[in-house]
């Protein structure tokens, strides 16, 4: 907010300046200039340390171990990159009481997906993907998907078909990633 009012101040000035326009100061016009370029200055390390900092806020995991070692937060960020990085508008919701939906995905054609996030080493099971439909049904979504770093049950994997479920393991999550990226 600082670095933005710095920036509103200073096109003003240029305004005035250009149109050659007097306006109020409390200290001399030479003083003034100083200590708003000072200001200015004092700032910009502020500004180049957001900038590195977002840059360096991209997740990147190139191995399934990278992505179990991801914080269940970063997961679900890494997820919502990838469907973004795919043309989709993402927005991360996942909450506690979420009723599983971490995800919600407005797709390029104007369909509203969920989607869960499932941080483990071990198999999903029939029963999360069972709950997941119901609040897919309940949000009365298009589709949905089951994102995890693990893998899926065969029972689950044979529920979920002929249904508007999309069942992604590590392996898979990890090719989509890989192609996106390309």
């Amino acid at each position: 907010a600082l670095i933005a009012a710095w920036l509103f101040f200073a096109i003003l000035h240029l305004v005035f300046f250009f149109v050659k326009m007097d306006t109020f100061h409390l200290l001399p016009e030479a003083i003034d200039q100083k200590l708003f370029l000072l200001s200015g200055l004092l700032l910009f390390p502020f500004v180049v340390s957001i900038f590195l900092e977002e840059r360096k806020r991209k997740i990147k995991a190139d191995t399934i171990e990278q992505m179990r070692a991801l914080t269940p937060e970063d997961f679900e960020k890494l997820v919502a990159d990838t469907y973004h990085a795919q043309g989709h508008k993402v927005e991360i919701v996942g909450t506690t009481g979420d009723h599983g939906i971490d995800l919600v995905v407005n797709t390029r054609r104007g369909e509203t997906w969920l989607v869960q996030c499932k941080k483990y080493r071990g198999k999903v099971g029939e029963p999360i993907v069972r709950d997941f439909y119901g609040a897919l049904r309940a949000a009365d979504a298009d589709a949905g998907a089951i994102v995890t770093t693990g893998t899926f049950t065969e029972q689950a994997r044979l529920w979920a078909e002929g249904k508007p479920l999309h069942l992604y393991d590590g392996e898979e999550f990890l090719k989509i990633m890989q192609t996106t990226n390309i």
